[in-house]
């Protein structure tokens, strides 16, 4: 079980260096921006989930109902490896957007390697520096673009500044 969890990173670690060390890259757009890793790890992801919910490799009690079930959910090395699985997935999904929505927001890239770094290190916490910043630049109007084009930028990439500043 141990080299699974070594395993799950091998897709992963790439995608967080290229976002970090080459954001504009053809490579990086191609492997992380495209969604390649969350379509990788998903079925390794959905094994865990039925090793453990259908063929029992559980431990007693493990379940989603209740803080104990949950506990118990996470006791048994299946149970670890689904939930880290998902972590590491929907954290890089995280990044991505925070990447992307950093460059629509003009922010340079040394800005928001520090916000990656919080996302790859704490996961969705770190959208909340990406949405005070994204919502400081739409009030100051310094990104430059009209509403109407800021509300066609929301639609095709929805950016996470709406958590601070709902676009008009």
């Amino acid at each position: 079980m141990a080299l699974l969890y070594y395993v799950l990173h091998l897709p992963v670690i790439p995608a967080w260096l290229l976002l970090i060390l080459a954001p504009g890259a053809r490579a990086t757009r191609a492997y992380v921006h495209s969604g390649v890793v969350p379509v990788m790890l998903g079925p390794v992801y959905a094994v865990f989930l039925f090793c453990g919910a259908v063929l029992g490799f559980s431990a007693e009690g493990a379940g989603m109902g209740s803080l104990e079930g949950v506990t118990a959910l996470f006791s048994h090395p299946v149970g670890v490896l689904t939930g880290w699985a998902h972590f590491i997935v929907f954290d890089l999904f995280v990044g991505a957007w925070i990447a992307r929505d950093a460059a629509r927001l003009g922010m340079g890239h040394s800005a928001s390697v520090p916000i990656l770094i919080l996302t790859l290190v704490f996961g969705p916490w770190a959208l909340w520096p990406i949405s005070c910043a994204g919502g400081r630049a739409d009030r100051a109007g310094e990104s430059g673009d009209p509403p109407a084009a800021r509300r066609a930028q929301s639609i095709a990439m929805p950016p996470l500044t709406w958590i601070v500043v709902p676009v008009t």
